[in-house]
């Protein structure tokens, strides 16, 4: 005699249209800035190679720390701004080299200065042998060094690694919205269609349009947004164009940038 089994049938996950940070990760945007940022960290590497500096190192952990923001949040390299603090980042590194060169330069010729075992004519030969000399260049690699150093903490600061809830993306993708344009686009298909709709309103091609031109028009409309500070919820100010907001006051920014630096 056979005994009768059932099996549970599996039920079939729900579909989601919201995709997870390693999908993200292959978003073009954020393969071609992650792609830059790793060019620089690899071309300062190669152009810093044997150079003891201090300027280089700051530098150098600087890029580190700028690439880590980058890869631990995904999203932050959809902000219109971080694509142009990665080049900015990357003519840094450019022009690190040959400055850091004329700073050993000078730092080699205060020492020949300082060297009492050389004879006058001794001192005088090596100090022709360096050639010339740019004397602002150890504060212009300092200011380089603090630049990069801004930059690195910026993108910390506004990193969010692990906001992969469907709550928190949809946060982060509407506060990317480019809602400007968005507004523009609905009064340009209303114009397209005016003078069509004026002859024949019914014409199916005029009438889906209304509809398109009100959903970019709500789209664009804001969505009162929380600030992203530490310990503060206030409302975000609408966005100006091609930023993307996070912080209600400047206040705000830099309590987060320091938390950051400090965490």
């Amino acid at each position: 005699m056979s005994r009768a089994t059932t099996t549970a049938t599996a039920r079939p996950e729900e579909p989601t249209t919201v995709n997870t940070f390693r999908d993200l990760a292959n978003h073009p945007a954020v393969r071609a800035v992650r792609a830059d940022i790793a060019a620089a960290v690899e071309r300062h590497a190669t152009l810093s190679a044997g150079t003891p500096d201090a300027g280089p190192e700051r530098v150098g952990r600087a890029l580190a720390q700028a690439a880590q923001a980058l890869e631990e949040d995904p999203a932050l390299c959809l902000d219109p701004q971080t694509p142009h603090r990665v080049d900015l980042v990357a003519e840094l590194v450019r022009q690190l080299r040959p400055l850091s060169r004329q700073a050993a330069l000078v730092a080699e010729a205060e020492r020949l200065e300082q060297d009492a075992g050389l004879t006058e004519p001794e001192r005088y030969r090596a100090l022709v042998q360096l050639g010339k000399l740019n004397p602002t260049a150890p504060a212009q690699v300092e200011e380089l060094a603090v630049r990069a150093e801004e930059i690195a903490a910026e993108l910390r600061a506004q990193a969010a690694p692990g906001q992969d809830s469907p709550e928190q993306r949809r946060a982060l993708a509407g506060a990317r919205l480019d809602r400007r344009t968005l507004a523009e686009a609905a009064d340009l298909l209303r114009r397209a269609v005016r003078d069509a709709a004026a002859i024949a309103p019914d014409l199916p091609e005029v009438a889906a349009v209304p509809a398109a031109a009100a959903a970019a028009e709500q789209a664009a409309a804001p969505t009162g947004a929380a600030c992203a500070a530490p310990g503060c919820a206030a409302p975000l100010p609408a966005a100006e164009s091609g930023r993307v907001r996070r912080y209600c006051s400047p206040p705000c920014r830099t309590r987060a940038r320091r938390a950051a630096a400090n965490g």
